[in-house]
Order: structure tokens, then C-alpha cells, then sequence
């Protein structure tokens, strides 16, 4: 009699886990792109939306091209994750998710399940009873990237890049945060990282080259200018760690206490010492403003 009631018990319990397995079977879900390629930029925002023949709940994971796996959907900022059967559903609009590196092939994974997912802020990694689709997006890696420390007036350095590209003709979205601009057919994006807070990276795309339309110009390069500061006390010291913080960041240095020129963070410029130090930037990414340029030669010397 016991062997019995232990056989009907193991018999129920494989019953539950079977129809629980089973019901989350069968959803016909879809995900589409606002890309058809599916290719993007860094700090491009990544829309989709979805439909279903089915009444579901879903999440949406992003596993990136290091494989490293997070839950983007549903998230702090929207955590509706309710989809009607045969209604076409736009997802990011209230929570926006912006791409950036690692580049290369990422996969966007969509879950879908009858029930409403258990923890699912904790057990996204836990797909293998529900149905899932699996979408390959590619971002693509930038012909030139930088970062520069970040200034203390974000919204200062935001207007002067939004006047910039507007002057030359270009488009600007952004923010203290993160933007974008296309200029002479180069697209920059900028943000300050969240693990980095006082760093701001750039990344330069020559569109011509993407778009395989090469005979585009494409002026990927600013303005000369010229700018001056106070003398630092110690210039023999000073000069040796302006040489240690270049070479550092994989730049070129040459000079003395008198004269030198320096290549780093796509800046070329040389220096003279007088009473001053009179700085001339020769060569500059596009965009990027003279201000910030200007700081980022300070901090080599210790002014800032």
C-alpha cells in the first residue's frame, strides 16, 4: 500500500511539471526591428516590437558579444511585461535601451511564457520551459574612438557640440548624458559612462565607408586653435609627467622645458614656454569642443 501511494505521488508530481512545461508551449511569438539589417551604431537605441498569438508574458535578454547575459526588458522604468494575442505591441518607448560596446554579433532573446515568469527580475537565465526567439543584431565597431576627462558644465560642453553641428550644417540628439551628431557625413556619439562617471567617450563613424559610397567627403577633422596658461612651478617635473600621462594613453611626446609637440586622444599640438605655456592644437577630432580640448591639455600638465 505504501509503495503505491509513493508511486501515485512521484506519478502526480511528473503530471505538474509536464502540463506546467506544456503550457508555456505553443506561443507564437515574433520580435521586429526598426532596422531591417539589424546593424547599429554605438549609442544607437535599439526599438523593436512585438506580437503574439497568444495572450503571454514576456522578457527580452540581451547577451552580448563578450556573452555576457542582462535582462533588458522589463526593467525599473516599465515593468509590463503583458502581451494581448494579435496586437502589435512597441517595446522602449517608456524605458529607452541604448547599444554600446562590446562590438560585434549580440543576440536579442525574446521569452515568452503563459504565466507570469516567477522572480523574474532574478531568474531571467532560466529559459528551458518557455518559448524563446532568438534575433542576431550587429554593432558596429567605430573608426575612431576616444575618451576625455569630463568637464565640470556638461550642459555647457551639450550646447557648444549641438551649436557646432548645427552651424556646420548637421543634426544633434542628446543630453548631459548620452547624443549623437551627423556632420559632413560623420556621425558622433558621445556619453559618460555610468561605471566611469567623470570620463566621457567618444566614437566616430565615417559613413561613407559604411555605406560603401567612399567618394563622400567626409571632413573627420576640426579647427586649429590656440590657448594659454600659467607657467606650472616646476617645469622639469612637469614636463616628465606630461610625457608618462601621453605615452600612457598610447600617444606620441616630444619636447623639454623650452619646446615639444604631443599626439594623443586624436589631438596633435605642440607647446612653447615662456612666462606662459602657449599651447597650438593643430589637428582635432570633429565636434569635439575647443573647451574640452583645452582641459584635457591642462590636466597633462597638472593645472586642473
Amino acid at each position: 500500500m505504501k509503495e503505491k501511494q509513493i508511486a501515485i505521488l512521484i506519478l502526480i508530481a511528473f503530471t505538474s511539471v509536464a502540463t506546467a512545461e506544456q503550457t508555456n508551449l505553443g506561443i507564437n511569438i515574433q520580435a521586429f526591428f526598426d532596422k531591417e539589417s539589424r546593424t547599429y551604431y554605438h549609442r544607437d537605441q535599439l526599438n523593436m516590437t512585438l506580437t503574439s498569438d497568444k495572450d503571454c508574458y514576456f522578457k527580452i535578454i540581451h547577451i552580448d558579444a563578450d556573452n555576457q547575459m542582462k535582462m533588458i526588458y522589463p526593467n525599473s522604468e516599465d515593468n509590463d511585461n503583458r502581451l494581448l494575442a494579435n496586437m502589435r505591441r512597441a517595446i522602449f518607448e517608456t524605458a529607452k535601451c541604448y547599444l554600446y560596446e562590446p562590438y560585434g554579433e549580440e543576440t536579442i532573446m525574446v521569452v515568452a511564457s503563459i504565466e507570469q515568469f516567477k522572480n523574474i527580475e532574478q531568474n531571467y537565465a532560466v529559459i528551458d520551459n518557455f518559448e524563446t526567439k532568438r534575433y542576431t543584431i550587429t554593432i558596429l565597431k567605430p573608426d575612431e574612438e576616444y575618451k576625455y576627462g569630463k568637464p565640470p558644465n556638461m550642459t555647457e560642453t551639450v550646447q557648444a557640440m549641438r551649436s557646432d553641428a548645427l552651424k556646420q550644417g548637421g543634426t544633434f540628439e542628446g543630453n548631459e548624458t548620452s547624443g549623437f551628431s551627423v556632420v559632413n557625413n560623420v556621425r558622433v556619439s558621445y556619453r559618460v559612462q555610468s561605471n566611469a562617471q567623470d570620463t566621457i567617450q567618444f566614437a566616430f563613424y565615417n559613413l561613407g565607408n559604411i555605406s560603401g559610397n567612399r567618394r563622400t567627403n567626409a571632413q573627420k577633422r576640426g579647427a586649429n586653435f590656440n590657448f594659454s596658461f600659467e607657467k606650472p612651478e616646476n617645469i622639469t617635473q612637469t614636463i616628465q609627467m606630461v610625457k608618462n600621462g601621453i605615452e600612457r594613453k598610447g600617444g606620441v611626446f616630444d619636447g623639454n622645458e623650452q619646446q615639444g609637440s604631443f599626439k594623443a586622444s586624436g589631438i596633435t599640438g605642440q607647446y612653447r614656454i615662456t612666462k606662459l605655456v602657449n599651447v597650438t592644437i593643430t589637428d582635432k577630432p570633429i565636434l569635439i569642443p575647443n573647451s574640452l580640448i583645452e582641459r584635457e591639455i591642462i590636466n597633462y600638465f597638472g593645472g586642473m
